[in-house]
């Protein structure tokens, strides 16, 4: 079906949003060492994939953004704000899907979270999380992924360093919910890079097996720290 592509995408920011908010959220009670009056801010660099694996997959690049967080804590009668920003960089193909037409569906995304260390000990738990926790915080705040399921595991090697990636199949819900799309959703567990932790989240629709597209962006990942 030829004619303008939709511009009806996967909501990266508020996908990634989920992942991002955890580790901030999971500090409640590990701040004993970050008392101050001061907010206690940490900043993670950008994790991005390179120009030559876009043109060799299909993929573009949409932005590079930051998402702070901030929660505030009480730590030992201290009120204390804790300000973490998460850099998300977001590529997408466009996709024909039958008998509905040409969409901007099928989304990447690299996460870079701060570790949040002081004193050599980290407490942002992305971690430590499974992927199975990872997309468990993702379902809590996207609404629009539906019935999700673990489909298939294997390693992928992202930044040097051997990690689990699992693709899960369910629906999305685009054009207001007007659309029910069945999809491919691939999440990686995270891996220390500098200061950071990285991880790379992958969904497309089922009528386009994008599997090797999504290792492929996995594995050139870049990490700026």
């Amino acid at each position: 079906m030829d004619g303008p592509t939709r511009d009806v995408r996967l909501d990266r920011r508020r996908l990634l949003a989920g992942v991002g908010a955890t580790g901030v959220t999971a500090l409640a009670g590990c701040l004993g060492v970050l008392t101050g009056d001061e907010p206690a801010r940490f900043g993670a660099s950008a994790a991005t994939v390179p120009d030559s694996t876009l043109a060799a997959t299909g993929y573009g690049h949409h932005r590079t953004s930051e998402s702070p967080v901030t929660r505030t804590y009480e730590v030992a009668g201290q009120s204390r704000d804790v300000e973490a920003t998460n850099v998300v960089a977001e590529y997408e193909r466009a996709v024909e899907i039958p008998l509905v037409g040409r969409f901007r569906a099928a989304v990447f995304a690299a996460l870079s979270t701060p570790q949040v260390a002081v004193l050599g000990e980290t407490f942002n738990p992305v971690g430590e999380m499974s992927t199975d926790e990872l997309l468990a915080m993702v379902q809590e705040r996207y609404e629009a992924l539906r019935d999700l399921r673990r489909e298939s595991e294997r390693r992928v090697t992202v930044l040097g360093e051997e990690t689990r990636a699992t693709r899960y199949a369910g629906t999305a819900l685009l054009l207001g919910g007007d659309v029910r799309v069945e999809i491919f959703l691939t999440i990686t567990e995270a891996v220390a890079a500098g200061g950071d932790f990285v991880l790379g989240i992958g969904a497309y629709p089922r009528v386009l097996d994008d599997r090797d597209e999504v290792t492929a962006m996995l594995e050139s990942i870049r990490h700026e720290g």
